[in-house]
């Protein structure tokens, strides 16, 4: 929080953005902009009332915000009821970092980090998928990215609304995207914050969104509001520009978390972005996580695949619902399914017991087969040095995405060697 006080100090010296809270809004945004806006919320220890009160004028009109929360201090996350409730109806919850505590050194671990995002996602019941920093260093966006982080957006990036891939180290999945402020200008400078919360204001806002539009193609501007300087008429304030201004226009509010998807697809069509798996088939089957976590629970007490898990899932389902929620590629809280074909031959195992594979080489592992996404489940896998049958890749997969660490697995025998995919099924078909 410490970042957003010394901006609104520092950058606003000559900024103008007073006057009554019932002034009109002067900005007029037409109909048929290609713009997503994302509304940040930025919460102090005593803001509840106030978070509270716009997340109720956000709620009444079915849209979701960006709740953006300092780094837990020793593990104590401030209000978090307001954000367990908050991320349950669909507001995301966004980590934000001051610039001492952005990653810049690949030497140094990552572990206070990660520990610090557990502690919120556990508290909040939420995924941490998204952070507010400044890039201190080349290192920065990659090191975030191996932190977990999908989105980031920076806090001093450049003055435009188009999403770019994520830098990454080499073998480091491209999965990650960096959204910046969009095109703000003038006296109020290039942040998205706003230091009050007035019709002026929001006029600032609905001009970036002008300009974003102008760009063509789908582009992407932040408004940052806080409780730093809140006043009783912000909600007001709020309710009156969505619905004279924003909803009439057309303009998609998203998440941080949505606008990144969007912002995958587009690369994927250019493309040039950050993954070459192809999009999943619109037509696939669709699962609930819920279905995808029952089946893991069965397959870690499994010896012998069955031909159908909880669910009715056959294996390659399983398989398959078990990489997607390892690397988070949801459609809100289900899986759609690709084709996927049963493996071709049975491999030999080379266990002879339980096997224990660190849970973060694991995912690495789903990252690398959801970029490079094959036809049919594979034989056999290397991971930590060992070569693994896909019956035993199933199982670990299981024991990560039900939490386990280290995962395990163990050697487990064929639903049927002879019959065509061994007897796993299929994945795909509606």
């Amino acid at each position: 929080m410490l970042t957003m006080l010394a901006l609104i100090a520092l950058g606003w010296a000559s900024c103008d953005l007073g006057g009554p809270s019932d002034a009109p809004l002067a900005v007029e945004l037409g109909t048929g902009l290609e713009t997503q806006l994302i509304v940040e919320l930025w919460v102090r220890p005593d803001g509840e009332p106030w978070v509270r009160e716009m997340l109720e004028v956000l709620d009444s009109r079915g849209i979701h915000a960006a709740i953006v929360v300092p780094l837990p201090d020793d593990g104590a996350v401030a209000q978090a009821s307001l954000l367990r409730e908050a991320a349950s109806v669909g507001h995301e919850i966004v980590l934000s970092l001051a610039a001492d505590e952005v990653p810049k050194d690949a030497q140094l671990p990552l572990r206070p980090l990660r520990r610090a995002v557990k502690s919120l996602g556990g508290s909040t019941e939420a995924r941490i998928r998204a952070v507010i920093a400044p890039m201190a260093s080349r290192h920065s966006e990659p090191l975030l990215g191996q932190a977990g982080f999908r989105t980031i957006l920076t806090s001093n990036g450049p003055t435009t609304a188009t999403a770019r891939p994520a830098k990454v180290f080499e073998g480091q999945p491209r999965n990650g995207v960096v959204l910046h402020s969009g095109p703000y200008e003038g006296d109020c400078g290039t942040s998205p914050i706003a230091p009050v919360w007035t019709p002026a204001a929001a006029d600032r806002v609905s001009r970036a969104l002008l300009l974003a539009g102008n760009g063509g193609g789908t582009s992407t501007v932040r408004t940052s509001l806080s409780s730093t300087r809140s006043e009783s008429t912000d909600a007001d304030v709020l309710a009156r520009w969505l619905d004279e201004a924003i909803l009439p226009s057309g303009i998609t509010i998203v998440t941080p978390s949505e606008a990144r998807e969007v912002a995958m697809r587009s690369f994927r069509q250019a493309g040039s972005g950050p993954t070459t798996a192809p999009a999943p088939r619109a037509t696939g089957r669709v699962v609930d996580t819920a279905t995808v976590l029952e089946a893991a629970g069965a397959l870690v007490e499994l010896d012998t695949l069955p031909r159908s898990l909880p669910g009715e899932l056959t294996p390659t389902e399983a398989f398959h619902g078990l990489v997607s929620l390892l690397v988070d590629e949801l459609e809100g809280e289900r899986v759609r399914l690709r084709t996927l074909q049963g493996p071709r031959s049975e491999a030999s195992s080379s266990l002879t017991g339980p096997h224990e594979v660190p849970r973060s080489t694991v995912i690495d592992l789903a990252r690398a087969l959801h970029e490079e996404w094959p036809s049919e489940v594979p034989s056999a896998l290397p991971i930590d040095g060992r070569l693994l049958t896909a019956g035993e890749v199933l199982l670990l997969f299981a024991s990560a995405a039900s939490g386990a660490d280290p995962a395990v697995t163990r050697p487990v025998v064929a639903v049927d060697p002879n019959a065509p995919g061994l007897g796993w099924g299929s994945a795909g078909d509606p």
